[in-house]
């Protein structure tokens, strides 16, 4: 979180385009994001640790059409291509991460998670199209959230799970997380928020 709000910060500087329209239902959408991020995180550590790979894989795939949903629900003009390249998608993960039997064990922290993250997506996409730029927002949530994060670590795992957090050898990650974050966050801008995650989750499997 702390990388990718200093890259976002840098970009937002090197723009200067800090401008947020502030109202109730911005703020709402920007601590809604904040907390969803955090809960997410949470769920897909345990959705991790008790459900079977291809249960989880399969389960996260399955977000994709819910988020089409979502982009023809508040008309961000999706065209019948982009429809059927995320189906295209959704079908080639299927296939990809289908391996085995389908298992049960830890699907509510599957299901759960995937439903907090459908919110978060379709949160952020809302709030860069009508209150902010994606890096200012994104920017905002890296920070807030990264905040939160370390109140939690420091009254669980205390100094020594802070110190943890910040070796060097994560740093090479942390700076790839980061510009990964910004170019993430400025692909909103160009298609549509099932496309970019189905295209996430996909090269994601491969590489």
């Amino acid at each position: 979180m702390t990388s990718v709000a200093i890259c976002s910060g840098v970009v937002l500087f090197i723009r200067s385009d800090w401008h947020y329209d502030l109202s109730l239902l911005s703020f709402s959408l920007l601590v809604f994001q904040v907390f969803g991020a955090v809960i997410f995180c949470s769920l897909s550590n345990k959705a991790i640790q008790h459900a079977d790979r291809s249960t989880f894989s399969i389960m996260s795939t399955m977000s994709i059409p819910l988020l089409l949903l979502s982009d023809i629900v508040f008309g961000y003009g999706v065209t019948t291509w982009q429809i059927i390249g995320v189906l295209v998608l959704v079908v080639m993960l299927g296939y990809v991460v289908f391996k085995g039997d389908f298992s049960t064990k830890g699907m509510k922290y599957i299901i759960i998670s995937n439903l907090i993250s459908l919110g978060t997506i379709t949160a952020f996409k809302y709030s860069t199209s009508h209150f902010g730029s994606t890096e200012l927002v994104n920017f905002y949530n890296a920070v807030f959230a990264g905040a939160l994060f370390f109140i939690i670590i420091s009254r669980t795992k205390g100094w020594k799970g802070i110190r943890s957090v910040f070796k060097f050898k994560y740093l090479g990650f942390a700076i790839l997380y980061g510009i990964g974050g910004v170019l993430s966050a400025a692909a909103y801008k160009y298609m549509i928020a099932s496309m970019l995650i189905a295209l996430k989750r996909f090269f994601a499997m491969m590489f």
